[in-house]
């Protein structure tokens, strides 16, 4: 079979040369190969090549035609029209399209009606096969673009880190001034912004790209949330903020630890970083509906109807700013939202300006 084929099935000759004539002087670019079902079985069909198959539907085996297809996979099926007399159309059309038929003609042929019928067919083929295309090319221009991130944020990191290093050996090289001492600080503080830039980089592209999945364990929530929640304190004892936990009864569930370790820290620290002094935070872990929840309420600015909108894309930096000069990566939301659909989790969120944000995560104990 040749690229761009249309392929004639019918039970009569007479009929086979009918479609035949038809088609051929109207269609450039297009074999037309036509032949009865006598001398083409269904076993002989190669539908790589196929951009259209015409059936007649009194061919008694007409689906395994159809099947043939199907089971061959191309990456866009061709489209199937199936020729039937007006007086059988209403009782054999539901059956044929259960099986996969495209589209109909109705006989006694009208060749005006024919031949707008197999043009719309080969365009809508033409365009499923383009817009596939396109969606292939696409995905290999993401992983390749993840990949070279990744590559890059890995290439980036080892720097940082020899930087740091060096950092951390100054007070060994002789007494710090007080203004020294502030200058390392500073220093420290902007590679460690650095590096968390980084890590962000990297856990979002290996979650999107589906290089980390989650490794399901037994977790028992109440331990595990007043854990984060404590690592958390330091910083929110810095900027006079107090950190509530509400008392929960033990919950055992089954999740993937280090992605909900990683969906709360981001949550506490959001939480901390766009609170002023002297607000609270409140932590609370319910059931609902056969969910685990855990909600994290701040008071802080509350986020915007604009920024509403872009909140969990990447890169995005609200209109909210740090109280306490801490940095901003622009991805700790998308980060909770991607994590969180690979839980199987939804996040939700309540806000209202001037008043704070509740954010609410519900997951779903994985097999």
């Amino acid at each position: 079979m040749g690229m761009n084929q249309i392929l004639l099935i019918t039970l009569r000759q007479s009929e086979l040369d009918a479609l035949a004539n038809c088609l051929r002087p109207l269609l450039r670019g297009y074999a037309v190969e036509a032949s009865i079902a006598a001398d083409y079985p269904p076993s002989r069909l190669t539908a790589h090549s196929l951009s259209l198959l015409i059936l007649d539907g009194e061919i008694s085996n007409y689906p395994e035609y159809v099947q043939e297809v199907r089971q061959q996979s191309p990456a866009v099926l061709p489209p199937v029209l199936l020729l039937l007399p007006e007086s059988r159309f209403k009782i054999n059309a539901p059956v044929a399209f259960s099986l996969g038929i495209t589209d109909f003609i109705i006989s006694p042929l009208q060749e005006t009606m024919f031949l707008a019928r197999v043009k719309a067919s080969l365009r809508l083929f033409q365009s499923q096969k383009e817009v596939h295309q396109q969606k292939k090319d696409f995905i290999e221009l993401t992983e390749a673009q993840n990949h070279l991130m990744s590559i890059v944020a890995h290439d980036l990191k080892s720097p940082l880190n020899r930087v740091m290093g060096l950092i951390q050996l100054l007070p060994l090289v002789g007494p710090l001034n007080e203004e020294q001492k502030t200058q390392v600080e500073m220093m420290g503080n902007v590679i460690e912004a650095g590096r968390k830039l980084i890590d962000d980089i990297l856990t979002i592209n290996a979650y999107e790209a589906d290089y980390d999945r989650p490794v399901p364990e037994d977790i028992q929530l109440a331990d595990f949330t007043k854990e984060i929640v404590a690592t958390h304190s330091p910083s929110a004892q810095r900027k006079g903020i107090a950190l509530f936990i509400q008392e929960a009864p033990p919950l055992l569930w089954r999740t993937d630890r280090e992605s909900l370790r990683r969906i709360l820290d981001n949550l506490l620290s959001n939480a901390i970083k766009f609170s002023e002094s002297h607000k609270a935070v409140y932590v609370r872990l319910f059931a609902e509906n056969g969910l685990a929840c855990i909600s994290v309420k701040d008071e802080g600015p509350g986020i915007s109807e604009e920024d509403q909108h872009k909140m969990f894309k990447k890169f995005q930096k609200l209109s909210a700013q740090p109280t306490g000069g801490e940095t901003s990566t622009g991805l700790g939301l998308s980060i909770i939202k991607v994590l969180t659909e690979k839980l199987g989790g939804q996040i939700h969120y309540q806000t209202q300006l001037g008043k704070g944000t509740t954010f609410t995560l519900c997951l779903p104990s994985l097999p």
